[in-house]
């Protein structure tokens, strides 16, 4: 996850934070208890309130919008802070917001499948390449649900995203973990 700030002071004040600062602790975000916050969707805003809890204080939600691009241009024109994950920032980036990488969170990714095998080559494509970002993965648990051993920093140093698995369906449906 990221925290996004305005690049530029908004007015005449001082920046947020300094230039030099390229990573910050989940209780750092204190420093920014007194900013308005933009927050996503119902996951996004949990781990919002989350990360503002740890770190003391309640965030003031002034907007909720899904659309990551909509966030930034709020953030660039001094409305607020926010926190995207980094394939967001990777798929389109405002040039007035400055990007601050929060340090002790991750991401989760999780694939399900269901039904008869063969799969379609891309659902199969799809599987490879999150078993390769993940990594290795542990022994089935005792209820049958394969639980993430690893995970692992994703290309760019980003933060780390893939902790990759799945859940055993009915015993009528084979699952593949990755």
């Amino acid at each position: 996850m990221h925290l996004v700030i305005p690049a530029a002071p908004p007015g005449r004040g001082e920046p947020l934070l300094s230039p030099a600062v390229t990573e910050v602790w989940p209780a750092d975000l204190a420093r920014l208890s007194a900013q308005r916050w933009i927050a996503g969707c119902d996951r996004c805003r949990e781990h919002l309130l989350r990360q503002c809890a740890a770190a003391g204080f309640t965030p003031k939600i002034a907007f909720t919008t899904d659309d990551f691009v909509a966030v930034q241009a709020l953030v660039a024109t001094g409305l607020g802070v926010a926190l995207l994950p980094g394939l967001a920032l990777r798929a389109a980036r405002h040039p007035g917001v400055r990007i601050v990488r929060l340090r002790g969170t991750r991401r989760c990714v999780m694939a399900v499948r269901y039904g008869e095998p063969p799969d379609p080559p891309a659902t199969l494509l799809l599987l490879d390449v999150l078993r390769a970002v993940a990594g290795p993965l542990t022994a089935p648990a005792a209820s049958g649900s394969v639980v993430p051993a690893a995970t692992a920093a994703t290309a760019g140093g980003m933060p780390a995203s893939a902790a990759a698995a799945a859940t055993a369906p009915p015993p009528t449906e084979p699952a593949t973990a990755v």
